[in-house]
């Protein structure tokens, strides 16, 4: 049985740091990963489906995750040091907790 053709799909938005996660992964991944082609492109929609035929199984990196799993687990993982405001907005934030009491 031949190997079957793999592609590794890196997505994101070049202009948007935050969303280019993908675009940076698959362009360190290049010539590090044998046997699969390596491809990371601003494309969106049915266009990534021109870049996805012929392919037997297919890798998508896209920010989502990042921002979907990652930065909460991290956030729950910071607490309380997660958080940060102004001076003011702190102040504020305890004047406010104070009336309350």
């Amino acid at each position: 049985m031949p190997n079957p053709k793999t592609l590794i799909l890196g997505l994101g938005n070049p202009i948007l740091s935050d969303d280019g996660i993908g675009l940076v992964v698959a362009e360190r991944l290049k010539g590090r990963v044998g046997g699969v082609d390596v491809i990371s492109t601003p494309l969106t929609g049915l266009h990534l489906l021109d870049l996805m035929v012929g392919y037997d199984a297919l890798f998508l990196i896209d920010a989502m995750i990042v921002r979907t799993y990652i930065v909460p687990a991290a956030m729950s993982l910071m607490g309380k040091w997660a958080w940060w405001a102004p001076g003011r907005l702190q102040r504020e934030g305890r004047e406010e907790k104070m009336k309350k009491v």
